[in-house]
């Protein structure tokens, strides 16, 4: 539990300094507009909210395919078994 925390903490840091950049990047080119990115706690929230977000929603998809692949090995698995009986 302790190693999954640590990865969530890593994976937000470097989602947050990769948003950071990329922002930068874009101020740099002119593609971002005419305002400045000001990292404050309004920035951070939300940036640290956007990651979240993506975190429980591939951790849900993650988990969702992986059940419905362990039903299909099941199934296969049955389906097997009947055929052996036969």
């Amino acid at each position: 539990m302790l190693y999954f925390s640590l990865a969530v903490i890593v994976e937000c840091v470097l989602y947050l300094a990769a948003a950071i950049l990329v922002n930068l990047f874009l101020g740099r080119i002119g593609l971002r507009g005419s305002s400045a990115l000001m990292v404050n706690l309004k920035y951070l929230g939300i940036t640290s909210w956007r990651a979240s977000i993506f975190i429980i929603y591939a951790s849900g998809y993650y988990y969702l395919k992986r059940h419905l692949e362990q039903r299909e090995l099941e199934l296969h698995r049955t389906v097997e078994i009947e055929r052996l009986r036969i």
